[in-house]
């Protein structure tokens, strides 16, 4: 359908009423799918009175059409409108978001997490932030976090398109730009040419990426932040990688209306500069479970969670509220101890396969100077405050690198008087660690 012919379609609608100059060029500028921002500008009126002439117009076309009319669905709810006829009822007529869920996890046994969902689902839906970060240690539940938030957007209705991707894999950023434009594209993607200039084939695509994110309203998930960031230097990324923090400045400083959401088990420098309580770009910061939410976790795995309820929060106590340990857990005690918590607790070490493997992997991507604090935690076994580590750590180190350390490290907690302890799970790791290297010097 043209512009002209969805024109026409309105005006007969309103009949006798006829539609303003500003009200056409609104009209006009919304089935273009230009931002209200845009909009703005092109007619050189404030961007608050062309957003509150829209809502009027399309509170007007609800009315007089009888389906829900909003400036996303314009072109789908007209469309169809002309194809059947006058309509009363707008079930099947709303938009419905085209959704790529790429590696997104299953999240029909979902559990806990209502606070952060309800924060994260008002920074994106009523504040309209461009980039949001979930950050958090290994297996705290970032991805499972993201994966139902973004459900419950897809089912109502909030965006045109969903895209979910996973920098796991570490691809060149302008790979993964072709893949993501492909994806965010349907018709009007145009692909660089191979002879161009590596840093002309980015700019151009980052051009592309930013005017599909103004033209369409879109959610994009980038899960595994962290894949192309670099262990030695908080915030910073891996040899070959650094274009990444441009993309991640350009999410958040751009002008779009779209939103974006990223999980990382470190913060990039360019969202921890920008991010801000009213910024357009907000951090998350995901901590351990509560007491309730670890049972909840358990009972899906089939624990007797209400016969041994003293039991079960030692458990929970034991894992730090770590989503990913107590499903670790909970299979291990339901395998070899025959569900049985207290014979599980009472055993010297439960660090067992998978949980190893997966503290391993965020040990070695600790920095020196954190490797060091943890090793000295581990050893001390008792909580400690800032300055008895740089006393008995490090005296001669400079106290911003390691107040930077501990505010910034995901495994640590934070700085100041506030005690900086060891999860269990880590302790037990280091320890078995820590024996192995003695064991080698002895051998």
């Amino acid at each position: 359908m043209t512009f002209e012919e969805a024109l026409a379609i309105v005006t007969t609608a309103l009949a006798p009423q006829s539609l303003s100059d500003l009200q056409t060029n609104v009209f006009r500028g919304a089935w273009n799918k230009d931002s209200y921002q845009k909009i703005s500008l092109k007619l050189n009126h404030e961007y608050s009175y062309i957003k509150d002439v829209g809502a009027e117009l399309w509170q007007l076309l609800t009315q007089r059409l009888g389906i829900q009319v909003t400036k996303l669905n314009l072109q789908t709810v007209l469309t169809q409108y002309a194809q059947q006829g006058q309509i009363h009822s707008p079930v099947g007529l709303q938009q419905r978001s085209r959704v790529d869920w790429g590696e997104a996890p299953d999240v029909s046994h979902f559990c806990g997490r209502r606070a952060q969902l309800a924060v994260l689902e008002q920074w994106i839906v009523q504040d309209r932030c461009r980039l949001v970060a979930i950050a958090g240690t290994g297996g705290i539940g970032k991805t499972m976090l993201a994966a139902q938030l973004t459900q419950q957007l897809v089912d109502s209705d909030q965006f045109e398109v969903v895209v979910w991707r996973s920098l796991q894999q570490a691809q060149p950023l302008v790979d993964f730009l072709t893949e993501l434009l492909q994806a965010l594209c349907t018709r009007d993607f145009v692909e660089t040419t191979p002879d161009q200039s590596d840093s002309s084939r980015l700019n151009a695509m980052m051009r592309q990426l930013l005017e599909q994110l103004r033209r369409q309203r879109c959610l994009l998930i980038l899960d595994n932040a962290e894949a192309v960031l670099c262990s030695e230097l908080i915030g910073t990324y891996r040899p070959g990688y650094e274009d990444y923090g441009w993309l991640f400045q350009q999410l958040g400083e751009g002008r779009h209306q779209s939103s974006v959401l990223l999980t990382s088990r470190e913060t990039p420098t360019e969202i921890a500069i920008q991010a801000g309580p009213a910024a357009a770009v907000r951090l998350l910061r995901l901590d351990q479970l509560s007491i309730e939410e670890g049972k909840a976790i358990l009972a899906v795995k089939g624990l007797p969670v209400q016969t041994e309820q003293g039991q079960v929060q030692k458990l929970i106590e034991r894992y730090q509220g770590n989503p990913l340990a107590l499903k670790l857990a909970a299979t291990a005690i339901q395998n070899l101890y025959g569900s049985n918590i207290a014979a599980f607790l009472a055993e010297e070490t439960q660090l067992f396969k998978d949980i190893h493997d997966s503290l391993a992997h965020q040990f070695d991507r600790l920095s020196l100077l954190e490797q060091q604090v943890m090793h000295w935690l581990t050893l001390h076994r008792e909580a400690a405050i800032a300055a008895q580590l740089q006393v008995n750590l490090l005296s001669s180190a400079a106290q911003v690198e390691l107040r930077n350390t501990l505010t910034e490290s995901s495994v640590l907690a934070c700085w100041g008087n506030v005690s900086n302890t060891q999860q269990f799970a880590m302790m037990e790791y280091i320890n078995k660690q820590l024996n192995e290297q003695v064991c080698q010097k002895v051998n």
